[in-house]
């Protein structure tokens, strides 16, 4: 019914004090900004849907890609996660920009 949730404790203090290093917490957010306004760029020249976000991730139709676009980008080792329930979106989360360029090099060969 519930669960255990074990972290050895040097992460943990790991963690509060990367939380604490505002120059950190703050150059992560601006990558991820930036990261963001990419591939909203590139949603945007595809005509492709998508929910305006301040989190780490991008909601997007699917419709302007092939069907099954989400096993389509496995195939590619791009991992992005739909919903049983929300037919016709999908979900990418942010990484580097490394990354989100590999993402939306591979997800172009994919619009329809």
């Amino acid at each position: 019914i519930g669960f255990e949730l074990n972290m050895p404790i040097t992460s943990l203090y790991a963690a509060l004090a990367a939380t604490d290093d505002r120059t950190f917490v703050d150059d992560c957010k601006a990558q991820n900004n930036q990261v963001k306004a990419m591939v909203c760029q590139a949603f945007a020249e595809w005509d492709v849907s998508y929910v305006p976000s301040n989190t780490n991730f991008i909601y997007f139709q699917t419709d302007k890609f092939v069907p099954n676009i989400v096993k389509t980008l496995e195939k590619h080792r791009i991992m992005i996660r739909d919903y049983d329930d929300q037919p016709g979106y999908a979900r990418v989360s942010m990484g580097t920009t490394d990354q989100m360029q590999h993402f939306m090099d591979t997800l172009k060969q994919f619009v329809i």
